[in-house]
């Protein structure tokens, strides 16, 4: 009996001290939890020195379209070439027809034109490569004032185009007005300026973003140009100067990506020289082929805010060639058609530029 008591008491405490010892170890930890995959920084559809890229090709239409329709307007109401106050002669125009701008009294006062001008662009470039187009329509109207001072005004309305590296594309709309004046510094030497403002609103997307920013574009411009005769060929070497200047708003795209303000300045220097020779049409008219070569110099390239990343650095210098022709249905009327390959100084660039202008005098 008392054997069988000492058995149960002795189960008992071995029970007892079981169960203090389990209960002594500590409870099962549930595992640690997995950490959120760590956030990737958004990427810009183009980065900044992109951007400029891009800014530096449209300023280019500017100064090639813009530049050359007011200074071929210009040429065409004060040079002694454009005067048609004295006959030409088949073959070729006379010497006497460029002596004096004297006889230009009898040109009409005003003049109403339009000028349609397409830039084509491509930069062969892994990293800032684009291409793209600029299409352009400007409508003016300008007034002899006195026998050696136009004056006049036009409006202007551009659409741009371009697809970059990899999946961006940007489009541009920018309407503007400019002013622009010439003047007959002697019988010879003429010279034109040129002043333009265009604003309006661009789009870049790519698969994944897209964002809408405002676009502001100054631009000044000058020529002095000499017309010279050599035989029965007219020869006007010229000089020139512009500076463009294009401001992209500060944005944020549909992906959350922040855009600083961009501001790109240009100026070029240019200096060059057309030939040229008139021939005698059916009655009245003349016709005037023509062709042309120029070197061009960047002088100042200018980002504000300083890119935070690189910028294509294109060579400063740059040539072009032209080729056109100019006609005078009547004394009273003008056309004219010009093909320009420019960028032919710079490896992986090219530009194409087509232009042309109707005039009516009145």
């Amino acid at each position: 009996m008392r054997t069988a008591t000492f058995g149960v008491a002795a189960g008992l405490a071995f029970a007892l001290l079981a169960s203090g010892a389990a209960a002594q170890q500590p409870p099962p930890q549930p595992p640690p939890p997995t950490p959120p995959p760590t956030p990737q920084p958004l990427q810009p559809i183009l980065t900044d020195g992109q951007r400029a890229a891009i800014l530096r090709a449209g300023q280019r239409h500017v100064l090639l379209a813009y530049g050359q329709l007011t200074h071929a307007i210009v040429r065409q109401r004060l040079s002694p070439f454009g005067a048609p106050a004295t006959p030409v002669a088949a073959g070729g125009a006379p010497a006497a027809a460029y002596a004096s701008l004297d006889a230009a009294a009898a040109i009409p006062l005003w003049n109403a034109w339009v000028g349609p001008s397409a830039t084509w662009s491509e930069r062969d470039h892994p990293v800032f490569g684009y291409d793209g187009t600029q299409i352009a329509g400007s409508v003016g109207v300008d007034r002899r004032i006195g026998d050696a001072t136009v004056l006049g005004a036009f409006g202007l309305y551009e659409d741009s185009d371009f697809d970059t590296v990899g999946s961006g594309a940007l489009r541009g709309r920018l309407g503007g007005a400019g002013v622009y004046v010439g003047g007959a510094l002697t019988d010879i030497l003429v010279y034109d300026a040129l002043a333009i403002w265009q604003g309006g609103e661009s789009t870049l997307r790519d698969a994944t973003a897209r964002g809408t920013y405002d676009t502001e574009r100054w631009a000044l411009a000058g020529n002095l140009t000499a017309y010279l005769t050599a035989g029965a060929f007219q020869i006007s070497p010229t000089v020139g100067i512009g500076w463009v200047s294009d401001r992209q708003s500060a944005y944020r795209d549909t992906a959350g990506v922040l855009y600083p303000g961009l501001t790109v300045e240009t100026t070029t220097v240019r200096a060059g020289a057309e030939i040229a020779r008139t021939f005698q049409a059916a009655g009245a008219a003349t016709l005037t082929p023509f062709a042309s070569a120029t070197a061009l110099w960047d002088v100042s390239r200018d980002e504000s805010p300083t890119p935070a990343t690189p910028t294509d650095d294109l060579p400063r210098l740059d040539y072009a060639l032209s080729v056109g022709l100019r006609a005078a249905p009547t004394p009273a009327t003008s056309l004219s058609l010009e093909v320009e390959a420019s960028a032919l100084g710079r490896a992986g660039y090219s530009v194409i530029t087509v232009s042309g202008q109707l005039g009516f005098r009145f």
